[in-house]
């Protein structure tokens, strides 16, 4: 998993990732991805060294947010 950030992007992205460890400790530093096909999206976050932790594989409509507690919020 490598990635790049323009200068700009990435100033945004931390600016966007302090503002929701504002809101909740930890929700900063998860991601999601939605499926296409299914009613599901997984929720995960980076680890130092860069391997991704699913945090949650989650349907859209079925217990919104029980996944939170896995991340200490």
């Amino acid at each position: 998993m490598s990635h790049s950030f323009l200068p700009a992007a990435e100033a945004e992205y931390l600016e966007a990732v302090r503002f929701f460890e504002e809101q909740r400790t930890g929700l900063g530093g998860i991601r999601r991805i939605g499926l296409r096909q299914f009613p599901y999206a997984v929720f995960y976050r980076v680890l130092p060294g860069g391997q991704p932790q699913v945090t949650a594989f989650a349907h859209h409509r079925r217990r919104p947010g029980y996944w939170l507690s896995r991340i200490g919020v």
